[in-house]
């Protein structure tokens, strides 16, 4: 992947999680990774932080925490890749809806403050990629946005060492999505 958009994603991700954790039988313990998911708007070099995800995984006690990160590793990827392949429901797919009383699943953030209405709704991928790269800088022209991840945390996390108890991965959702500026604000996109 890019490494501009590794460096963008990285400064992105958020080290503690925004959801309470999930209650925990006793004997068990659970175990997350940190996911950040951006776009690179290739001609203007601009990163557009787009969501966050924490994965959860639970397990039978401190001996297996890299079995907990195994799990919350697998069901942050899959929260990334159903986010990319369901852009076109305009929702949040239901991997990425870890409900409060789940103590295995993924849970997704959106970032970005975006704050007027989308045309399809706030839960849309594909909107808010559009938005990020059209609205605040006025745009009218046809750009190429590269999708990607990065993830981190502790062993089993992620594939490549980068500090002490700290692992990463990285990779593209998809190398590259034309966003139309011009006709997309003629449709309202930016609510003008």
């Amino acid at each position: 992947m890019n490494r501009l958009l590794t460096a963008a994603l990285a400064g992105a991700i958020t080290l503690t999680s925004l959801v309470p954790p999930a209650p925990v039988e006793a004997g068990s313990i659970q175990r997350s990774c940190h996911a950040s998911v951006a776009g690179y708007v290739l001609s203007t070099k601009e990163y557009l932080s787009l969501a966050s995800i924490t994965g959860y995984g639970v397990c039978k006690g401190k001996l297996w925490a890299n079995d907990c990160r195994a799990t919350a590793r697998k069901h942050a990827m899959r929260c990334i890749s159903d986010l990319w392949n369901t852009r076109h429901s305009h929702k949040i797919p239901d991997s990425c809806k870890r409900g409060s009383a789940a103590r295995n699943g993924a849970e997704l953030r959106w970032k970005g403050g975006i704050k007027i209405g989308l045309p399809n709704g706030f839960d849309s991928l594909k909107s808010r990629v559009e938005h990020s790269t059209c609205c605040p800088k006025k745009r009218n022209g046809t750009y190429t946005v590269s999708i990607g991840w990065i993830m981190t945390g502790d062993q089993q996390c992620g594939k490549y060492k980068t500090g002490k108890n700290r692992f990463q991965s990285d990779g593209s959702i998809h190398g590259s999505y034309g966003v139309n500026c011009q006709a997309l604000r003629a449709q309202g996109l930016c609510g003008q």
